[in-house]
């Protein structure tokens, strides 16, 4: 990372600086790099670089990663395998948009500039005032792409994540079951499966709160963090003591960046969203963004949740969700010199909060969601848990979505949940949850017998074989992109033990031939046993 410091007498503005821009060389430079949008995050394009200037940016503020994640691979020689050949993995660890320049000269000179988004985000610097860059981190390899893959994978674990030595629990998720639709006898429907499918923690999603404004529908109610007693008459605390009585704990589902303009909450503070004065309020999804560089608006989040964990003791998991981006920046907070620091001082502010949230309250579990994959970045992650990979759970997608997180992300941290997405067989989609942490996010109740018995043995499967998968060492051995075929194996770090994935992607209506897949460059102890 870079830190500038104005020694002058005068104020400075600082137009462009960038955490990292090393000279590389190579006969044959290669880079490959990640894309997407909503339910197509980690989309992945490689491609030779050529004379000129190559930018990869995000966008947004809030959810960069939907457009493109933090991180780029660069093959000097042409493209490298997973096991052989020269490769530098790069990542930002910045929670907004990034940005990344790879410079080619005519004379094949390459330089990768790598950092914050800034442009618009010229920074002015008075007398001794200091502005230090988003830290980039690299992994260099000359075998390959797996190496520096593992390499990012025992820093996350070790260093980045919250907790990333314990092993996460099994999760069943109320939103794709039963959506805004809350009941009492239909959430502790959901409860008893729950516990009799043999699942651990229990996650109320979106629609529980709304006092004026009841949240029927994601136009009403975000703001106002009171539970809706039309839906839920007693509260939340019946619920939460019944799931506890069986075992499971008690996750619940929160916004608490956004606000929806028909709610208490905005009808008493207007003024404190992200907004531009004189100009009509755009909205995405019916909501706005609240302007984190206000400290009033930062201790309303803060409050919020510590209010939320007071009154339903119990929580001790929290989905922490923002589904819009910023489209017309603009702070009260912000003199008129200094609106372009909105896009530095928001994610700033933005973090300074999570991370007080997360030492209030150490023993709470923190998803990181933001319409999916939205936020992927190793510094948002650093005061989460385990990050919500996409929306978009149809198992073959879902594949090729986890391949290309799996780049940086170890499998700790990217929830994966069977689901009804795409209409694949049960099977086939508890498979593909298996490989990372495993969960639900279906009608437990609409499972026929066959779907029971299938979905009951993969909770079975995942406590036998998750210590490997979210602590092991990945290989990834047949690529997704670009084919049918998918084939990746967790090692245990001692090597007794080695857990093999293999899907096929074009049809699940017939078993077909497997083709031949070779575990003779995984490393295995002599004493070894293995079953496939």
């Amino acid at each position: 990372w870079v830190v500038v410091t104005n020694r002058g007498t005068g104020p400075v503005t600082l137009h462009r600086a960038r955490g990292s821009s090393p000279a590389l060389a190579g006969v044959d430079p290669h880079l490959t790099h990640w894309h997407g949008g909503w339910a197509a995050e980690w989309t992945e394009t490689t491609e030779r670089l050529t004379a000129g200037t190559k930018t990869i940016a995000s966008a947004g503020g809030v959810r960069p990663s939907l457009y493109s994640p933090p991180a780029v691979l660069f093959c000097p020689d042409g493209r490298s395998s997973e096991d052989s050949g020269l490769a530098a993995l790069c990542t930002v660890m910045w929670g907004g948009d990034v940005r990344f320049d790879a410079e080619v000269s005519p004379h094949g000179q390459l330089r990768l500039l790598s950092g914050h988004q800034d442009r618009g985000s010229e920074r002015l610097l008075g007398p001794g005032e200091v502005f230090e860059t988003p830290h980039v981190l690299w992994s260099w390899s000359a075998a390959g792409v797996g190496p520096c893959s593992r390499s990012f994978h025992r820093f996350v674990r070790s260093e980045v994540v919250r907790d990333g030595e314990r092993t996460r629990a099994s999760v069943v998720n109320t939103w794709e079951a039963i959506g805004f639709a809350l009941s009492p006898p239909t959430l502790k429907a959901q409860v008893d499966r729950a516990a009799e499918l043999g699942a651990e923690l229990f996650l109320l999603d979106d629609g529980w709160f709304g006092s004026a404004y009841p949240r029927h529908d994601d136009t009403t109610g975000l703001g106002d963090w009171i539970t809706d007693r039309s839906k839920l008459p007693d509260g939340l605390t019946p619920l939460i003591d019944h799931t506890l009585g069986l075992g499971l704990r008690f996750g619940l589902w929160v916004e608490p960046e956004m606000v929806n303009p028909r709610s208490e909450l905005y009808e008493t503070h207007p003024d404190w969203v992200v907004a531009q004065p004189g100009r009509p309020r755009r909205e995405e999804r019916s909501q706005l963004v609240l302007d984190l560089c206000r400290p009033e608006v930062r201790s309303f989040v803060v409050d919020t949740i510590d209010t939320i964990l007071r009154d339903n003791p119990g929580i001790s998991y929290l989905k922490w969700d923002a589904n819009r981006d910023i489209t017309d920046a603009g702070s009260v907070a912000l003199s008129p010199a200094t609106q372009s620091h909105l896009s530095v001082d928001r994610v700033n502010h933005t973090a300074s909060v999570m991370a007080e949230v997360a030492a209030r309250h150490p023993d709470v579990e923190l998803m990181l969601c933001a319409s999916g994959g939205g936020r992927s970045d190793l510094d948002t992650l650093s005061r989460f848990h385990e990050i919500w990979t996409s929306d978009n759970t149809d198992p073959v997608d879902r594949v090729r979505i986890q391949w290309g997180a799996s780049h940086v992300l170890p499998s700790l941290v990217l929830g994966s949940h069977v689901t009804r997405w795409g209409q694949r067989p049960v099977d086939f989609a508890c498979s593909v949850a298996l490989s990372a942490r495993f969960g639900f996010d279906l009608d437990l109740t609409s499972l026929d017998e066959q779907e029971w018995a299938v979905a009951s043995r993969a909770v079975e499967v995942n406590r036998r074989i998750r210590a490997v998968v979210q602590h092991g060492e990945l290989h990834r051995l047949v690529s997704p992109v670009g084919s049918e075929r998918a084939a990746l194996a967790y090692r245990a770090d001692d090597g007794t033990k080695v857990v093999v994935f293999m899907f096929r992607l074009d049809s699940h209506d017939e078993v077909g031939d497997i083709p031949p897949l070779s575990l003779s460059k995984i490393p295995v102890a002599p004493d070894g046993v293995g079953r496939l």
